[in-house]
């Protein structure tokens, strides 16, 4: 046990060491969301067709590589059906991020990369008069971005890559599909210094 300690305090000493001479910056967007795959269909064959999303970051640029980001990424969504069976799909990808800019000045286009896992959730539907719950299934997630930093402002382009999904909602119903999501959004960075 006291292994396991000395090894955990070494990594954190060793992280705030590198973390101290760093910029970070704290981002968060707000999107329009257009939902990608068979997942989005309902069992009427009625599509969703739009969604409202967000994106949250935080990243360490390191002090010689100023261009460069690398961080945490949340980035969430919530698509919304129409018909018999109103209700909302979500699709989230919680990972890590890369980010490079072209320019160090306040006005630059930048690139970015999300990688970790990706949570699929569906809605409560109504089959036969039975209500069945929504269910959840998860694969990997994958959202390449694109946009320019406009100061603080930020206006992006992403795109949450179609992965395979299984959702079982209940012996009666399951679900088996693509879900990707293209997000076109606004948002602000806020930069500051840890020397």
């Amino acid at each position: 046990m006291n292994l396991i300690k000395t090894l955990l305090l070494s990594i954190c000493l060793g992280f705030a060491s590198i973390v101290q001479a760093q910029d970070i910056s704290i981002g968060f967007n707000l999107s329009y969301s257009n939902p990608q795959g068979s997942m989005f269909v309902d069992q009427g064959g009625a599509a969703a067709s739009f969604g409202l999303g967000y994106a949250f970051d935080a990243m360490f640029h390191p002090e010689n590589l100023a261009k460069v980001g690398v961080g945490l990424a949340v980035n969430g969504n919530a698509v919304f059906t129409s018909g018999d069976n109103i209700g909302a799909y979500g699709l989230s990808v919680f990972g890590a991020k890369g980010q490079y800019r072209f320019f160090t000045s306040n006005v630059s286009p930048y690139v970015g990369l999300t990688t970790g896992v990706s949570r699929f959730s569906s809605p409560d539907v109504t089959i036969n008069g039975q209500e069945l719950p929504g269910a959840r299934a998860f694969s990997l997630g994958l959202v390449p971005e694109i946009g320019i930093e406009l100061g603080s402002f930020v206006m992006a382009v992403s795109y949450i890559v179609p992965m395979n999904y299984d959702v079982t909602e209940s012996q009666s119903f399951s679900a088996e599909g693509r879900a990707g999501m293209w997000q076109y959004s606004l948002g602000y960075r806020f930069k500051t210094s840890i020397r």
